[in-house]
């Protein structure tokens, strides 16, 4: 079984702008202050071409429900990996995913940074799938809405930040 999820954000930079500030460690850091999610970046690849690898720890949100906190990593951080590609017309491709050491879940996607009137939008899409018989529905109902906040306060923050520096 699995749930699908889905958040867009509109920015008011151009796609390079918004890329190179959304793959940049300065942006973990600033989201890590401001979110109080516990970022950090564990990793950051960047290769001939314009892909960027990310690999951050950040902390489980504080209010799961009991009957899914046995499922829940005993140190409450999650492993977050994001690849992305410049198209090559202005776009930015990103495949990303979630990983609860030891839970049987997972929260994976793709999505696009695309140029979208005076600035651009970030479109992520994914599927929550978490594998445990009776609860897995539920937990997969809980997942799906606070990813899509996550993704939400994360495209409002990028969106601030960015209106800042233009």
């Amino acid at each position: 079984m699995s749930k699908k999820l889905s958040s867009t954000s509109v920015l008011p930079a151009d796609t390079d702008t918004a890329f190179a500030l959304r793959t940049s460690t300065e942006w973990v850091e600033l989201k890590a202050g401001r979110l109080q999610d516990g970022s950090l970046v564990q990793e950051r690849t960047a290769a001939d071409g314009g892909q960027v690898e990310l690999v951050l720890l950040r902390d489980i949100p504080r209010d799961v429900p009991g009957m899914f906190r046995r499922f829940v990593p005993a140190d409450g951080r999650v492993t977050q990996r994001e690849s992305w590609t410049p198209a090559g017309d202005g776009t930015y491709r990103v495949t990303w995913s979630l990983g609860f050491d030891g839970a049987p879940g997972s929260v994976s996607g793709e999505g696009e940074l695309v140029p979208e009137g005076e600035g651009s939008a970030l479109h992520l899409d994914g599927v929550a799938q978490v594998s445990v018989p009776i609860i897995g529905g539920k937990a997969e109902a809980f997942l799906v809405p606070l990813v899509e906040g996550i993704m939400q306060q994360e495209g409002q923050l990028l969106a601030s930040l960015l209106a800042d520096r233009t």
